[in-house]
């Protein structure tokens, strides 16, 4: 989401020759609450670009922009509200582990036990205590807590069928979980 203020910074960078691509900063939102630590703060993202000089990459998830020519940053803000609702926290985990674990396969990664037992403490500590996730209060424990559970789901589907064919087109098996008890990729 925009305010007036970026708007009109928007509306101005579109009115010059200056780049080809606009970076802004973004603000994460979790469950109605910005959360300024747990690694979310201070990020750039290249959301303003002109389609010519652009493209996309072929991640599942968290695609990337790629413009040939100038990058600038605009002096705006963009609130990202990542998380509507606890269910969309849910399928999300999955779908974006599931993501995770289809891209590593497609990059000839495996895992091991290691993997699936110490990476998601890590990556809760990580985020907890080294990108002070703790100064975000319960919030920030329940992000770092959800980042820890994709990555233990990622590295456990990962290990647990390390010969698993991956789809031509990741969107086919890439879906939210039904509430039927069947596995999400399927």
């Amino acid at each position: 989401r925009l305010d007036e203020g970026a708007r009109a910074v928007i509306a101005r960078a579109l009115g010059t020759n200056d780049a080809d691509g606009y970076r802004i900063a973004r603000d994460g939102w979790f469950l109605g609450r910005r959360i300024r630590f747990c690694g979310w703060g201070g990020e750039r993202v290249l959301r303003l670009f002109r389609r010519a000089r652009a493209r996309f990459d072929s991640a599942a998830v968290h695609e990337q922009v790629a413009v040939s020519g100038r990058i600038m940053d605009l002096q705006a803000r963009l609130a990202h509200h990542s998380y509507a609702s606890w269910a969309d926290c849910r399928d999300k985990l999955f779908r974006y582990a599931r993501a995770g674990a289809i891209e590593a396969r497609r990059r000839g990664r495996r895992a091991s036990a290691f993997d699936v037992v110490l990476r998601p403490p890590l990556r809760f500590v990580r985020m907890y205590v080294w990108q002070l996730g703790f100064l975000d209060g319960g919030r920030g424990a329940v992000l770092c807590a959800l980042a820890a559970a994709q990555v233990f789901l990622k590295y456990a589907d990962l290990w647990s069928s390390p010969h698993a064919k991956t789809a031509a087109d990741p969107a086919t098996v890439i879906r939210a979980p039904s509430d039927s008890g069947a596995d999400p990729g399927e």
